[in-house]
């Protein structure tokens, strides 16, 4: 796969399951929201997706840096629920969800 990505479920028993692919993002960072709903940081077009069942998934936001390197869970001061960071590949190219 030239350019692209693809996230896969490993279940239980060890057999592998196709979440997500993608033939222009590259993958760059993974983690789970509040939800447990799988986030998936992006590069090519800076593009985190929430990926929510088996081959469903949301666009979350595009981000100003081409590509997300990172996302690191954080507490709402307000109402410490969950929200994480997104950190792009310039470490002052940050947003939040």
């Amino acid at each position: 796969m030239s350019g692209g990505s693809e996230v896969y479920r490993i279940a239980p028993d060890g057999s592998p399951g196709r979440m997500w692919t993608s033939r222009d993002d590259i993958v760059y960072a993974l983690a789970f929201d509040s939800q447990g709903h799988l986030l998936a940081g992006t590069g090519n077009r800076g593009h985190v997706f929430a990926i929510t069942v088996r081959t469903n998934f949301v666009d979350l936001l595009k981000a100003a840096a081409s590509q997300v390197t990172g996302i690191c869970p954080r507490r709402r001061e307000a109402d410490s629920m969950p929200q994480p960071a997104i950190l792009g590949q310039n470490v002052c190219a940050r947003c939040r969800l």
